[in-house]
């Protein structure tokens, strides 16, 4: 199982009325036989993690780009993936949420065994990655 991450936060758009946060990391996707039946807590987990955990109440209409962006990288990893490829995961966010989210990649990264392909220009998040590779004039660098 793969999970993926979209930079902006419009391409992970979440339904706008009819869900708050609580429900909405695992809804929009769905669970998979390997979730499990903790799946809402490890949801809350994952929203604590990337410290949106207070605002479990809000729907997504109420959330900032930023926050939106969280929750996508939440929902990404719900199903707990052996794969997450994620393009620009922290492109939205302000240095305090990056960190927090390259935290919790590179903790699930060492922890859990998770495969991460990220494309990003944050040179900061790059270099916490066990392998980088550049693309420069169309050709991979080591």
């Amino acid at each position: 199982m793969c999970g993926l991450v979209r930079g902006a936060a419009g391409s992970n758009a979440l339904p706008q009325d009819r869900l708050c946060l609580s429900t909405a990391p695992s809804a929009p996707a769905p669970l998979s036989a390997r979730a499990g039946e903790g799946a809402r807590e490890r949801a809350q987990e994952l929203l604590a993690q990337v410290r949106l955990d207070h605002r479990l109440a809000y729907r997504p209409a109420q959330l900032s780009g930023g926050e939106c962006q969280r929750v996508a990288v939440v929902r990404a990893l719900i199903n707990q993936p052996a794969l997450l490829l994620a393009d620009e995961p922290t492109g939205s966010l302000d240095h305090d949420s990056s960190a927090a989210i390259g935290d919790l990649l590179v903790s699930l990264n060492r922890e859990m065994g998770l495969t991460l392909v990220v494309v990003t220009h944050a040179a900061d998040l790059a270099e916490r990655m066990g392998r980088v590779l550049t693309l420069r004039d169309g050709t991979l660098h080591a």
